[in-house]
């Protein structure tokens, strides 16, 4: 009676134990699923794409310049964004900052390289372009290999000091847990980077090539306004914002903002502005362009990620977002634990760019469903936290 008592004890246990495993299992495939289909269907096929842009107009600047100037050309950054247009415009400046032709300019490329071939391919033997294709080969190396190692995959899913002990821990490995998923993401997605190499360090192209500025003392307000609407424009076009221009007396301008692209727009001139202010006059403003752009991409892709998260947790839990479910503290605080990261950066954060995060979270417009009532919330949370300190 006593051994068939334990046995029943014993197979319930080990029934649940397995039905967690389970739930374990299908979380720890999920996250390699999403991680994998990001990685192979977005990131790296983007990338495959800008490079393949940027070859091209690598391709029609050697055949105009040749190839050392383009490789200088490419190495101050003028490249980036795989538009020819753009990229010649860069050019243009650049050289009308140092009252250079590309036939005068290139003959001066030339002749240093004639007299100094080895200073020449110490600083251009490597460019931005050919770094940027052979990072992509080693990152599509590096997540091959990783893939292929499913035990350490599974171990990389646990975090450190919950391993599972025993003989159950050897049979199954560690658990994850829908608390646990999104610092479990976060490791998988930090396993798959590579570490960016350095470009070659040397003289600038200024000193290299005795260029002399044409002007000294700077450049006039009219000067830095005209780099700076050059610089956004070319940050509008790289994240694809809805926007009608018209040609003024100050150059092209935005006339009319999208509803869709209105908080994006607003956050990308505060973060081009605090960019471009410092280095108004650097010959390579247009490098900054490409930095500002990332950073406000960044933004909507880990909101977007993050609320897709909280959307598939809240479904496998039967919540619906909505004022109700705001209202109960044990969902609220779930909310805010599943989305720390995110509210982290939105707490520091501008009011653009909590607009922006609002917007892409889908919360920005007041409504009883959704999450506005969670940010709402979040908010207020914040403001007592405010006039606390105050």
């Amino acid at each position: 009676m006593a051994n068939g008592l334990l046995t029943g004890l014993l197979t319930g246990g080990l029934t649940q134990y397995l039905a967690d495993e389970d739930a374990s299992d299908k979380l720890k495939g999920n996250i390699i699923d999403a991680v994998s289909r990001k990685l192979y269907e977005v990131d790296i096929p983007t990338e495959e794409t800008a490079i393949k842009k940027n070859k091209v107009v690598k391709d029609a600047l050697i055949n105009q310049f040749g190839k050392n100037t383009a490789d200088v050309f490419d190495n101050l950054g003028f490249i980036e964004g795989g538009n020819l247009d753009v990229t010649l415009d860069r050019i243009k400046e650049y050289l009308d900052k140092y009252n250079e032709t590309g036939d005068s300019f290139k003959s001066k490329i030339e002749k240093f390289v004639k007299d100094n071939p080895k200073d020449f391919s110490s600083v251009y033997g490597q460019t931005l372009t050919g770094r940027r294709a052979t990072q992509l080969e080693d990152k599509r190396e590096h997540v091959n290999k990783l893939f292929s190692n499913t035990p350490y995959i599974r171990d990389l899913l646990i975090a450190p000091g919950q391993e599972q002990k025993g003989v159950m821990g050897k049979l199954f490995g560690g658990r994850v847990t829908p608390s646990t998923q999104i610092a479990a993401r976060g490791r998988l997605e930090e396993a798959v980077q590579i570490p960016t190499t350095e470009m070659p360090s040397g003289p600038t192209p200024q000193e290299m090539f005795g260029l002399t500025q044409a002007v000294e003392g700077g450049l006039t307000e009219s000067e830095k306004r005209l780099r700076k609407d050059r610089m956004l424009n070319s940050v509008y076009q790289g994240l694809g914002l809805d926007l009608k221009f018209s040609m003024t007396e100050q150059g092209l301008q935005v006339t009319s903002v999208d509803k869709s692209s209105k908080t994006e727009y607003e956050y990308a001139n505060e973060v081009a502005e605090n960019i471009f202010t410092p280095n108004s006059n650097n010959p390579n403003y247009m490098t900054f362009a490409g930095i500002a752009t990332s950073q406000v991409r960044a933004i909507n892709t880990s909101t977007a990620e993050f609320k897709a998260s909280t959307d598939a947790i809240f479904k496998d839990k039967g919540i619906v977002a909505d004022i109700y479910s705001a209202a109960n503290d044990d969902i609220y605080r779930a909310w805010v634990q599943n989305n720390r990261g995110l509210l982290t950066v939105y707490a520091q954060g501008s009011p653009r760019l909590q607009r922006l995060i609002k917007d892409k979270y889908g919360a920005l417009e007041t409504s009883t469903t959704g999450y506005n009532a969670f940010f709402k919330k979040y908010d207020n949370e914040l403001r007592r936290i405010q006039e606390s300190n105050d």
